[in-house]
């Protein structure tokens, strides 16, 4: 057992202890850490299963929030749900929705979704490709209640077929559906040229019709084919207003040097002269039957010429005391071939 002493000194060292303590454990300003965010105590956030983060101007949500919101169950928008959202003063600018994968900018002026990309008809909606310098390329523009355009400053291309990126022939179909008129703007052609080798083919389940100049205008139009005749382009056919006389048309074939000739399958041939020494004639393969009135109709107006059975036959309508078929023919083969002309109302 301590003696009375021995207590004495043990309260004695104790008190020089407490006196002493201060001292002790005074920090320095080495050993103080200003502790400014998350990272300043760790590199590892952890795994974070609800809540939201913001980073923004500190006001509120429907006070004038303007930065990002992400967030778990998904924020409401304009009635749509988003879980990433890019804001201004309460506004979405760009926003995604992680349930079905959708992407929205300018308040759902353009969205991106498994049903594609899809611009909002309200506003101006464009795709553009800019070069290296940052000036456009090639844009689509599309503005509310007006034209679709594409533009290109270099070739512009619509290929259709599983080998166009070998430039391999396919049987694909490349289409193109108007339901109302498709307009050049004025002073602009438009053409389809084949490329080396290659033809082109117009075809229509219905008409086609091809028109040459405008209503009301009185600079006239016209309907031209062309072809390379040598090395240079050549009209082949031209169809226009007559220039000797208004509201007449006038259909010029074969605009060449040696003329034109004029087929109707293999039966009959026009041959028009190109210079003074050239040929001009109308070349006939004979008719198997007599044509009669009806079909194809004849009235007293017209006149019909054909050649049958060695015959060269005009024939006519004529009205009078009765209405009958008038023929006025010659013999031209055959034995029996007369530089007489007959007339006659039975069919030769």
């Amino acid at each position: 057992m301590a003696t009375l002493q021995e207590l004495l000194d043990e309260v004695k060292r104790l008190r020089e202890a407490v006196e002493n303590l201060p001292a002790r454990v005074r920090i320095s300003g080495e050993q103080i850490a200003v502790v400014n965010g998350l990272s300043d105590v760790s590199e590892k956030l952890g795994l974070i299963q609800a809540g939201e983060f913001r980073a923004g101007n500190r006001i509120e949500p429907g006070d004038g929030f303007s930065g990002v919101r992400i967030a778990y169950p998904a924020l409401s928008y304009g009635g749509n749900l988003y879980n990433v959202a890019g804001i201004d003063a309460d506004t979405i600018t760009v926003a995604f929705n992680s349930s079905d994968g959708s992407i929205i900018t300018g308040d759902t002026e353009v969205t991106m979704s498994s049903d594609g990309l899809v611009f909002l008809e309200s506003t101006l909606s464009r795709l553009r490709w800019v070069n290296g310098s940052a000036l456009r390329s090639a844009d689509l523009t599309k503005a509310a209640a007006s034209a679709f355009s594409i533009r290109s400053d270099t070739e512009l291309r619509l290929e259709t077929g599983p080998d166009i990126g070998s430039g391999g022939s396919t049987d694909a179909l490349f289409r193109i559906r108007a339901s109302g008129n498709m307009i050049l703007g004025a002073g602009d052609t438009f053409n389809i040229e084949g490329s080396s080798g290659s033809g082109i083919q117009i075809r229509s389940r219905q008409d086609v019709t091809l028109f040459g100049g405008q209503s009301g205008d009185d600079s006239g139009g016209s309907v031209q084919g062309w072809i390379y005749a040598g090395d240079s382009e050549t009209t082949s056919f031209l169809f226009r207003e007559d220039p000797a006389l208004a509201n007449r048309s006038q259909f010029d074939l074969g605009i060449l040097a040696s003329g034109g000739k004029y087929t109707m399958g293999s039966e009959i041939e026009i041959h028009g002269q190109g210079t003074a020494a050239g040929q001009t004639f109308i070349s006939m393969s004979q008719s198997s039957d007599t044509p009669s009135t009806s079909d194809p109709s004849l009235d007293a107006a017209e006149v019909r010429m054909y050649y049958r059975a060695g015959n060269l036959v005009f024939q006519v309508f004529s009205t009078g005391d009765t209405d009958e078929d008038r023929y006025f023919y010659t013999r031209m083969s055959g034995t029996d071939a007369s530089s007489d002309w007959i007339i006659s109302t039975v069919a030769v």
